[in-house]
C-alpha cells in the first residue's frame, strides 16, 4: 500500500501511523511491515517486525548539533 500525505506532520504523523499499524495487525500480507517517511529530503525507514515483536528504526540523516557538529546515522529498536 502507497500513500501520499501533505499534511502538517507535527499535527497528523502519529495518527497517521496508528492507522496504518491498526490495518496491518487486523489482516496482516507478512510478517513484516516496512514504513518509509519520506519529507523534505530525508528518509526514515520504520520495520514493524510482528513475529520478532519488535520496531526498527533507521534515520541515515545528519543529527549534528552546534556543539557536536559530526552526528550522523540512528539506529534504535
Amino acid at each position: 500500500k502507497f500513500q501520499v500525505f501533505r499534511d502538517n506532520l507535527e499535527n497528523t504523523l502519529c495518527r497517521n501511523i496508528q492507522r496504518f499499524l491498526r490495518e496491518w495487525y487486523q489482516k496482516p500480507l507478512a510478517d513484516t511491515l516496512i514504513m518509509l517517511l519520506i519529507t523534505c529530503g530525508r528518509t526514515i525507514l520504520f520495520l514493524f517486525q510482528n513475529r520478532a515483536n519488535k520496531v526498527t528504526i533507521f534515520d541515515s540523516h545528519g543529527h549534528g548539533t552546534g556543539k557536536n557538529p559530526h552526528r550522523g546515522l540512528v539506529i534504535a529498536q
